[in-house]
């Protein structure tokens, strides 16, 4: 049970640094918007490249949330083959 919550632990910590990334994010799209408006790149350019930026974050965040739920059903099928065992 102990590797289980290691993992989970890990796994929130990873979390952490996931929403440390989010103000990364937040710096990139306000940039792409001040290049746009100042002209220095076309406007499909920045939409195009902050879509995908969009959409790596949103996949990111799909994974983490399906890891989640894995460690947990993990660890509450360690704890209950323990219970078990008694």
């Amino acid at each position: 049970m102990q590797t289980a919550e290691w993992l989970a632990e890990e796994h929130r910590r990873l979390r952490a640094e996931l929403e440390g990334r989010e103000q990364e994010r937040s710096l990139l799209v306000n940039i792409g918007r001040d290049l746009e408006r100042a002209g220095h790149c076309p406007a499909e350019v920045v939409h195009q490249r902050l879509s995908g930026l969009d959409q790596a974050f949103a996949a990111v965040r799909k994974e983490w949330a399906l890891k989640a739920d894995w460690l947990e059903q993990a660890i509450n099928t360690k704890i209950n083959y323990f219970c078990l065992q008694i």
